[in-house]
């Protein structure tokens, strides 16, 4: 449409001559008002347009400045990545090196462990073969020894007969001892019974000795007691001042006539 600066360089210089002429004191017609009205809103629209690109410079200043904290963070986050990375690798490679070693160290046990298995396997090669000719001649005692275990097996065959007789005759002598000892334990048992009856009898008739004579001996003590009192005259004295006491005590006066003392 317009090229830039050609509408407002138009409106500024009919903007002005508008001001002149009502400055000499001339009326001014509607278009001309128009055009002061749209210089005005133009005068607005440029203060409007430049506080927006100050509050859109704010803005973006602001954004930048966030954008360049939240880059230093990252790069001192990267710095302390890289740092630990570079602590965990310098572990790692201690921790390889440690591992290189043990593992070399298990190689040479490995292999001296290795030639003393291999020197002990020869040794015991060696062995066998000397068994294997000791078996040898075992073999040959054993063939022996065969030919004599025969001639035992025979003698064991007539040691067996004789066996045979022997436990035939010791179950006989056994089943004669086993009634022998079944008659003992049954008169052994008898008087066992004998003894416990005796026993027994002998325990009740202590107890009701005792009991009889605790009996014989405490009412004698009664009888002595009230013998005593009765002669030194308290025990009247005794009756009389529970009677008195009865006479407010409805408990005792119930005691007193239950037991006609009243």
């Amino acid at each position: 449409m317009f090229k830039n600066g050609f509408f407002d360089d138009w409106l500024d210089k009919k903007s002005n001559e508008i001001i002149e002429k009502i400055g000499d004191g001339k009326e001014i017609k509607s278009e001309e008002m128009i055009i002061l009205l749209l210089k005005a809103q133009t005068n607005h629209f440029h203060h409007l347009d430049a506080e927006i690109r100050g509050e859109i410079n704010e803005v973006k200043d602001n954004i930048n400045s966030k954008f360049e904290i939240t880059d230093q963070k990252i790069l001192l986050l990267r710095e302390e990545i890289d740092k630990r990375c570079e602590e965990s690798d310098k572990k790692l490679q201690l921790l390889r090196e440690e591992m290189d070693k043990r593992f070399e160290e298990s190689d040479k046990k490995l292999q001296l462990l290795k030639e003393d298995m291999d020197k002990r396997f020869e040794q015991v090669d060696k062995r066998f073969e000397q068994v294997d000719k000791r078996f040898e001649q075992v073999d040959k005692r054993f063939e022996q020894v065969d030919k004599r275990f025969e001639q035992i097996d025979r003698r064991f065959e007539q040691v067996d007969k004789r066996f045979e007789e022997l436990r035939k005759d010791m179950d006989i002598r056994f089943k004669e001892l086993r009634e022998d000892i079944n008659a003992r334990f049954d008169d052994l048992e008898h008087f066992l019974n004998i003894i416990t009856a005796i026993f027994t009898t002998l325990t009740v008739f202590v107890i009701g000795f005792a009991y009889w004579d605790r009996r014989t001996i405490i009412s004698k003590a009664k009888e002595e007691t009230i013998n005593e009192l009765e002669n030194s005259g308290k025990l009247r004295d005794l009756i009389l001042v529970l009677r008195e006491k009865a006479k407010t005590d409805r408990e005792l006066e119930r005691i007193l006539k239950e037991h006609k003392l009243l």
